[in-house]
């Protein structure tokens, strides 16, 4: 069975930032830059997994929800309050994300 999108969008979107590439380490991560019409952040994690919050807690095996490595790249809606947060689950982890209008 292969991976779907978790989200789809019907409608056309501007990308409004170049697309970032940051290696997570063992520390928390949020991704800079978020522009003030931002309203979604796209994100992929590739050769490692990684857990992550949108509440701005931190994230965890037991806090938080699983980005898969072998997932596309999902969509979180930066509603009121949302403040994602990115760790890896294991070393060498990459994300790689994108502010969209």
């Amino acid at each position: 069975m292969s991976e779907k999108p978790v989200l789809t969008f019907p409608m056309p979107m501007n990308i409004l930032t170049a697309h970032g590439n940051a290696t997570l380490g063992s520390g928390v991560m949020s991704p800079s830059n978020k522009p003030k019409e931002a309203k979604y952040l796209m994100v992929q994690t590739h050769t490692q997994n990684a857990y992550y919050t949108l509440d701005g807690s931190t994230p965890s095996a037991t806090n938080g929800f699983l980005l898969l490595a072998t997932q596309s790249p999902i969509y979180i809606s930066m509603g009121h309050g949302v403040v994602p947060q990115f760790l890896r689950a294991a070393s060498g982890a990459v994300l790689q994300y994108q502010w969209i209008e």
